[in-house]
């Protein structure tokens, strides 16, 4: 499902409300994810706060 890194889903309250930088890092960690081979489903949750 997330082997496909040309389609990438956001909501569009995260699209206008977290920075890009932040973005990617998240990518990033779902990337790390696939590679491991970890089980995925298609909805992933992210808390966010601010520091």
């Amino acid at each position: 499902m997330f082997k496909d890194k040309k389609v990438r889903y956001l909501t569009k309250a995260i699209q206008e409300e977290v920075p890009s930088a932040i973005q990617l890092a998240l990518w990033g960690l779902i990337d790390a994810r696939v590679e491991e081979n970890a089980e995925l489903d298609y909805f992933q949750i992210f808390e966010l706060r601010p520091s």
